[in-house]
């Protein structure tokens, strides 16, 4: 049932989740990335509005040295188009270490299409992209990968907040685990921005996203 995750009151423990709003946070934003304590690259979101379409456009980038050496490098560039609180459309251009991919999704009746470097997954309507900065994503069950198009299913319940530094302030984060195949911790303010997610990497080091 949508939001009834975000309904749940625990006053008993001393905390609460707050309900979300109506509408995800759509102004501009960037977050900073971490790859076990070290600074790599941002994140970068803008939006669009054309009439009841919403066009969300990401800029990742992350550049990882030893001293001088460059020893990961990643770029993506993201599209995705929102109607009636769905992806109806997305694109993600990946450049990996030298090697270019593509990742996208475009609804076919009754589905959504995704395609990846290892061939077409179908996943129902009302799947999003694992983009993370729209709150609705807490209510999905499935996510796909917007690096390798995988369909991964997500079991999302929300947890004490925490307290996060933004703009230099000290604020109060709603947090949530996502489970299942996705495996994030996801965290935003009372206006439905999203302030980031902490992950375990692939080489078992703590990614994370922060504010700026």
């Amino acid at each position: 049932m949508r939001r009834l995750v975000l309904g749940i009151f625990l006053i008993g423990l001393g905390w609460a989740i707050v309900p979300a709003m109506a509408a995800p946070y759509t102004r501009d934003f960037a977050l900073t990335i971490r790859f076990g304590g070290s600074t790599v690259g941002t994140i970068a979101f803008r939006f669009e509005r054309k009439g009841d379409v919403l066009i969300v456009g990401s800029e990742l980038e992350i550049v990882e040295k030893d001293g001088d050496v460059v020893v990961y490098e990643r770029r993506e560039s993201r599209r995705e188009v929102w109607r009636d609180g769905d992806v109806v459309d997305f694109t993600n251009d990946i450049v990996e270490n030298g090697k270019r991919s593509q990742v996208t999704a475009a609804r076919i009746g009754g589905r959504l299409a995704v395609s990846g470097p290892e061939g077409t997954n179908f996943a129902p309507v009302g799947a999003l992209p694992g983009t993370f900065w729209s709150i609705d994503v807490v209510d999905r069950r499935s996510i796909f990968n917007v690096r390798s198009g995988q369909v991964l299913l997500a079991d999302t319940v929300p947890i004490p907040p925490v307290k996060m530094r933004v703009a230099g302030r000290e604020q109060l984060a709603r947090q949530f685990i996502m489970a299942g195949d996705v495996g994030r911790n996801l965290f935003y303010a009372e206006d439905n921005r999203w302030l980031g997610m902490r992950y375990l990497g692939r080489d078992a080091r703590m990614v994370d996203y922060l504010p700026e």
